[in-house]
């Protein structure tokens, strides 16, 4: 019997992070198990929800096809009105609905057909942690409203990480027979990719805004400098999107005089995996996080970790094998283990084979479309 589903989230063939990039991931890994897919007669129409798709091959495979379906600018109230208004075509054509937003989860669930959900952030913890204006206040609370309403008529919640298990019952909606943890894939190049190292460079991947802490990082840095006698270097690969931050930073940096241990680039998505083939280290000191692909991605590469004791990382780094757990706001901290592992090539060396190992056990494309088939065939039988 066949089974048709449709796949809604925001793929585009020019992802540039983020769940842009765990969208095309997922498509990709989706197109290496086409044959599982014929052999079990499923068919995805995958409809993607970004504004800025780029989407030039409509029909990969036989078994499976991308729209376009455009969200309407400020669609934080009239988001799941809009869904259901334009989609209720594939919500009652399709055996099984996985959206990777509220509105299109909201509105399928609405319709009585089978629905999964992926989120990829957390409203409720965006809204205590993340530095919002009143526009932010209300996209925060409304949608964390608008989810626990909808939680309850999903057929399954797909978590990427055990914390946003953690997190559901810390909200009080957790329900053990409906929620699974299939966690974000990356990209299959990365694995690829020969290290070429140079020597000493550590690589701080996030935008560039106060959420992600690059402050006491370079007070860090600040610290590190006076214990080594080791040459390096920190490059913030980032786009900024605080610019008041931004300058913070830059006078941070004046008034440590680490001008020439620091500098601030904008890497296009595609470069990445170079960029990660030549640092040492990766680090990534923010105040929340759920399950970063900087830290996945970095792992697949082979380079180890120096991350936060906060959100989903612990479930992802394990400290003192392929990485490090730090305290954010501990400038001493994050110093004392970038000095460890700098001084330390062997110990790099080794943290980076571990690192390597588990991405190829849990983040490879192909394993988690996999893992959603599974899951799939399960709730459509």
């Amino acid at each position: 019997m066949s089974l048709r589903i449709t796949l809604m989230l925001p793929y585009t063939e020019k992802p540039y992070g983020g769940a842009r990039a765990v969208a095309y991931n997922t498509v990709e890994g989706f197109r290496k198990i086409a044959k599982l897919l014929e052999k079990n007669d499923v068919h995805l129409t995958i409809v993607s929800t970004a504004r800025d798709a780029v989407i030039s091959k409509k029909d990969i495979h036989p078994n499976i096809e991308i729209l376009h379906y455009k969200f309407p600018s400020f669609a934080t109230f009239s988001g799941a009105f809009h869904s259901y208004k334009k989609n209720k075509y594939f919500f009652l054509s399709s055996d099984l609905v996985h959206a990777h937003d509220i509105y299109n989860a909201f509105a399928s669930s609405q319709t009585g057909t089978k629905t999964i959900m992926t989120l990829h952030g957390l409203y409720w913890r965006d809204l205590k942690v993340d530095k919002f204006n009143v526009q932010k206040l209300f996209y925060y609370g409304w949608n964390t409203i608008q989810f626990m309403h909808a939680f309850h008529t999903l057929t399954k919640f797909v978590a990427i990480s055990r914390y946003v298990q953690r997190e559901l019952k810390r909200l009080g909606i957790y329900d053990e027979f409906k929620v699974v943890i299939i966690e974000n894939p990356i990209r299959d190049n990365l694995f690829n990719i020969k290290r070429a190292e140079r020597e000493n460079l550590i690589l701080y991947p996030a935008k560039i805004y106060p959420l992600k802490n690059q402050l006491t990082f370079i007070r860090a840095i600040g610290i590190l400098r006076n214990q080594t006698k080791e040459d390096f270097k920190v490059i913030f690969a980032g786009k900024v999107v605080d610019a008041l931050y931004y300058s913070q930073l830059l006078s941070e940096i004046k008034k440590l005089n680490l001008q020439k241990y620091i500098k601030f680039e904008l890497y296009p998505y595609e470069k990445m995996p170079s960029v990660y083939a030549q640092c040492s280290i990766t680090a990534l000191t923010s105040y929340h996080e759920n399950a970063p692909m900087t830290i996945s991605e970095s792992f697949a590469v082979g380079v180890p970790v120096i991350a936060s004791n906060v959100g989903g990382i612990p479930y992802m780094v394990s400290h003192g094998k392929d990485g490090f757990i730090i305290q954010p706001n501990s400038p001493g901290d994050i110093a004392e283990r970038l000095l460890i592992l700098l001084e330390d090539r062997k110990l790099r060396k080794r943290m980076g084979k571990e690192a390597k190992k588990k991405a190829q056990e849990r983040w490879r494309d192909r394993i988690i479309a996999k893992n959603l088939l599974n899951l799939y065939l399960q709730l459509g039988g």
